[in-house]
């Protein structure tokens, strides 16, 4: 399981976290090179830690659910 403490730090490649969480491989470099998923580079390769890549989930998680909430403030408003 990936988030035992002893795999919270295990690097995983892009192509890795690209093919878990169902991203494309360019997507993922793209939010890497951004800035948004956190990275380390080892040789010519960039790993990412699994408990950044939750970190990132969370985070979008969270955006998506404010926004849905803000969504719905309106609708609840105009039925009003």
């Amino acid at each position: 399981m990936l988030t035992t403490p002893s795999r919270r730090h295990a690097p995983l490649t892009l192509q890795e976290v690209a093919t878990n969480c169902g991203y494309h491989y360019a997507y993922v470099r793209q939010l890497v090179s951004r800035g948004t998923l956190k990275s380390h580079k080892v040789g010519k390769y960039r790993y990412v830690r699994v408990c950044d890549l939750l970190a990132y989930v969370k985070t979008k998680s969270d955006i998506r659910l404010e926004y849905l909430q803000s969504r719905l403030s309106v609708v609840e408003a105009s039925a009003q």
